[in-house]
């Protein structure tokens, strides 16, 4: 029973700390991918394995499921702090992608608060 725990809390710590889906920098508008990081609260949100790098917040990724089958949502649960405070979040993350796969749009539906952010992928 304990080596059945620990496989699986080893199998879900490495998916969170390797890359993720969603990997990569993602804003508002795609003229905001070319805003460097500390340029004002339009910069793109960097997404890399476990963390989520906002304009004045950063986020810790604890746990990603995903839905379905076809690689193309997951629920996300994450830690944020910024300017002193801590939260946590609960969103699901949906990947729209064009016909050969590449990553276009990153749908969040955020489940506690009910708001939805459509992010572009920045080349």
């Amino acid at each position: 029973m304990i080596r059945v725990f620990l496989a699986l809390a080893i199998m879900v710590v490495s998916s969170v700390a390797g890359a993720t889906p969603f990997d990569g920098r993602w804003a508002l508008d795609r003229d905001d991918c070319r805003n460097a990081p500390g340029a004002g609260d339009r910069v793109p949100v960097t997404i890399a394995g476990n963390r989520m790098d906002f304009y004045e917040s950063v986020c810790e990724i604890g746990a990603i499921e995903a839905i379905g089958a076809q690689d193309s949502a997951w629920q996300v649960t994450r830690t944020c702090g910024g300017e002193g405070e801590t939260w946590t979040v609960r969103s699901i993350f949906a990947m729209d992608r064009d016909l050969a796969g590449k990553p276009l749009q990153l749908i969040e539906v955020e489940l506690d608060n009910g708001y939805v952010i459509v992010r572009q992928h920045c080349e």
